[in-house]
């Protein structure tokens, strides 16, 4: 039983008398003290940062660039930002892991992508020239959303009879700067559960990638579609399984490599192997 507080004490308010006393005031639960936070109801988005595993950047990392990823052609909510705003996203989830620096650079991606698709004999020559401005870039990104959609706005010929889908789904390819190619290009999708509401309605007073979009159908379908694309990246980003293996020994300096991810290796390029203690080495090549 809590004791009554003594007369001569009366008139301080409960703030006053701890300070006057040196003490903290625990807020018992029950107590009045003004309004509580309440869990969110909202979704966290796939550009909030996990705390508990990020790596911080040191700066000293190589570099991804990400290009502005074009708009769907007939997206269900006719945001003209779609495209720039994936791409924000997609650059942020990937900065998170604080594994490579991340830069959004319209201009530089397209550039790189133009002298990908050019003349194999100009690639080398031109490829110098940007790394010579931008000696730490390693990847770049391009790509478009193909698809933004509500499945309630598709013909039944399509999605038959199925339940009201959300669905996103994102065309990119990697470059790998180094390499001169494309080093994976895929085609992702993310679907979430929707209602019958209809877009303009559900999405009216909404932005493209604002905190509330992502616990919609179609943020959470983004988010799926981000996550996607991210697990095909992780096979790019320092510190990922290369799933490679020695074929041959050419020379004490050279070998052949075969293996899943070989073909995202260059050429020429110098590579520390790794092995138990215990190995025999050059049992091993």
């Amino acid at each position: 039983m809590a004791r009554p507080i003594p007369d001569f004490m009366a008139p301080l308010s409960r703030t006053t008398l701890a300070a006057a006393l040196g003490v903290g005031v625990l807020v018992v639960p029950g107590c009045g003290s003004g309004k509580k936070n309440l869990p969110s109801p909202l979704a966290a988005p796939p550009t909030a940062v996990d705390t508990s595993v990020r790596t911080i950047n040191n700066g000293q990392q190589r570099v991804v660039v990400v290009g502005a990823f074009t708009n769907p052609r007939m997206p269900s909510v006719a945001w003209p930002d779609i495209g720039s705003g994936m791409s924000r996203a997609l650059a942020q989830s990937i900065l998170n892991q604080g594994k490579v620096d991340v830069w959004i650079d319209a201009g530089l991606s397209a550039k790189v992508q133009r002298i990908v698709a050019g003349p194999s004999a100009q690639q080398a020559r031109d490829i110098r020239l940007i790394k010579s401005e931008h000696q730490d870039l390693r990847w770049v990104i391009v790509g478009r959303v193909t698809d933004f959609k509500l499945t309630t706005e598709l013909p039944e010929e399509i999605v038959g009879d199925s339940s009201p889908q959300a669905i996103v789904a994102l065309q990119f390819d990697v470059i790998d700067v180094d390499a001169h190619r494309v080093v994976i290009s895929d085609h992702v999708l993310g679907t979430a559960p929707a209602g019958k509401t209809p877009a303009e309605e559900l999405y009216a007073g909404i932005d493209f990638g604002s905190y509330v979009f992502w616990s919609t159908p179609l943020g959470q379908a983004s988010s799926q579609a981000l996550r996607e694309t991210l697990k095909r990246l992780d096979d790019l980003l320092p510190g990922a399984e290369l799933d490679v293996h020695i074929v041959k020994r050419i020379d004490a300096r050279r070998v052949r490599l075969g293996g899943a991810k070989a073909p995202t290796l260059r050429v020429g390029s110098e590579y520390y192997v790794c092995y138990p203690p215990s190995a025999n080495l050059e049992a091993a090549l």
